[in-house]
């Protein structure tokens, strides 16, 4: 409601299309004045959340902002709750994006930038992974199209948006989830950063800035990554299958650029481009994949999502679930 309301107050200062996103506090929806701006509010049905839309329904009405409700549509899925959600959210919102040629706005603050960081920190990110959120960022959707996802909320913290809802009159609904022990991030958000707050106030503030020199060093490792995959063969946007011919491979390891890490950067931007998830995959399965581009490798491996294989001819990765 915060992101509506002030985006709402911009409106004359911008003419592109946004959409707005619920799911977030009416706060969120009280920032965003943009011309063309439409707000979509996401119902996850795992709760009674029936009530949640009554303060953003309020709101768009008196601004005269299009709000549209979306109820999730749970399908089978290895992923936790919390990744499927996260995946179908922004397949609703993406696909309303893609249709108007507009940009996904959501409010995202400075405190999830820090929590996002440490929860992948916890679960064995690389360098890009500690980079946090981006914004602007592209996401591709399930049909091919893609779309632009921006977080103007990033530099603010949790306190200064409570603030301005405050002073603006602004409803607050909370997920009574986030107080939830049960998933990782409420107990990052709860017990880990109020107790590193207690040895540096100033925890937060490092770990951002962590990310900004991870960001730097990634940027450096993608770059000398994009040289070697100009090698490889194209890869479609829904391939179930691709190869990294052994000739590459070879070329590869006589090369002082292609270390380890490159290698795995390489297969990351590789698979990314197949429109493959990368939610489950750390910088150990990366680095597992980088081994098998050795010239003396042979053997398979099992990853998130997907099964590589290394013979003779190159590297060979199928998508978990598409092999005949």
């Amino acid at each position: 409601m915060v992101l509506l309301h002030s985006l709402t107050h911009e409106r004359s200062r911008t003419d592109e299309q946004s959409i707005g996103f619920g799911g977030a506090s009416p706060a969120a929806a009280n920032s965003l004045q943009l011309s063309g701006i439409e707000v979509v509010h996401v119902r996850h049905g795992l709760r009674d959340d029936a009530a949640d839309v009554e303060p953003v329904a309020d709101l768009t009405d008196r601004m005269g902002i299009p709000l549209h409700v979306e109820q999730l549509a749970w399908d089978e899925s290895s992923e936790s709750t919390a990744e499927q959600a996260r995946r179908l959210r922004y397949e609703v919102l993406g696909r309303y994006a893609a249709d108007r040629d507009a940009v996904v706005v959501t409010a995202h603050t400075r405190d999830d930038q820090v929590e996002t960081i440490l929860h992948r920190l916890l679960r064995g990110t690389g360098l890009a992974g500690l980079r946090g959120m981006a914004s602007p960022s592209e996401r591709r959707l399930a049909d091919g199209r893609s779309f632009s996802l921006v977080r103007p909320l990033l530099s603010i913290s949790r306190r200064e948006i409570d603030a301005y809802a405050a002073a603006v009159g602004l409803a607050f609904v909370d997920d009574p989830s986030n107080e939830s022990p049960h998933y990782t991030r409420n107990r990052l958000r709860h017990e880990v950063l109020p107790l590193l707050a207690t040895i540096n106030p100033e925890a937060g503030a490092a770990v951002l800035r962590l990310s900004e020199q991870a960001s730097q060093a990634a940027s450096v490792v993608a770059a000398a990554a994009a040289g070697l995959r100009a090698e490889c063969p194209p890869i479609g946007s829904s391939a179930n299958a691709w190869t990294v011919p052994a000739t590459v491979l070879q070329r590869w390891a006589s090369s002082p650029l292609a270390t380890e890490l490159v290698r795995a950067e390489v297969l990351r931007q590789l698979w990314k481009a197949a429109g493959w998830p990368e939610q489950r995959m750390t910088a150990s399965h990366w680095q597992s994949l980088a081994t098998l581009t050795g010239t003396a490798a042979r053997g398979g491996l099992d990853v998130p999502y997907a099964t590589a294989r290394r013979d003779r001819d190159g590297l060979h990765l199928v998508r978990r679930g598409t092999a005949g």
